[in-house]
C-alpha cells in the first residue's frame, strides 16, 4: 500500500489488480480518466479503498465504473465509513454509476466492496 497524495488527499488500498501500475489506489487522484483503482478481478468482496484528507471533508457521492461481463465479478454494494464512525450502505444498480448517499464527514474514508454478482 504505497500512498500517493494529491490536492490534500492520500489514497491507499488493501488490494488491486496485480501487475498494472495504472490500477493502484493513487489512480483515483491523478485526474487521468484512463486510470482507476481496480480491484482484483476474481476476489472483489472486501476490497477497500481508503482516502485520507489533511482536513475535514464531506462526501456524498462516488463514481463507480465496473467491467460488465460474465468473467468478472461486478460490485453491487458498497459500505462507506468515515473516521467519525458513520457508515453509509450503497446499492449499485448498474456497471457505470454515480453512487449518491447522505453526506459523510471526516478526514478518513474507507470505501469497501461488500457484495458482487
Amino acid at each position: 500500500m504505497l500512498p500517493t497524495s494529491h490536492n490534500g488527499w492520500t489514497a491507499t488500498a488493501n488490494r488491486r489488480t496485480p501487475g498494472t501500475p495504472a490500477t493502484r489506489a493513487a489512480s483515483v487522484l491523478d485526474g487521468d480518466p484512463s486510470t482507476a483503482w481496480t480491484t482484483p478481478l476474481d476476489d472483489v468482496t472486501g476490497s477497500v479503498l481508503t482516502l485520507e484528507s489533511a482536513g475535514i471533508r464531506t462526501i456524498d457521492a462516488v463514481d463507480v465504473t465496473a467491467l460488465d461481463g460474465t468473467t468478472f465479478s461486478r460490485p453491487t454494494a458498497l459500505a462507506l465509513r468515515s473516521d467519525t464512525g458513520e457508515v453509509r450502505e450503497v446499492a449499485l444498480s448498474a456497471p457505470d454509476t454515480q453512487a449518491t448517499f447522505e453526506p459523510l464527514e471526516g478526514t478518513v474514508f474507507d470505501i469497501e466492496v461488500t457484495a458482487v454478482e
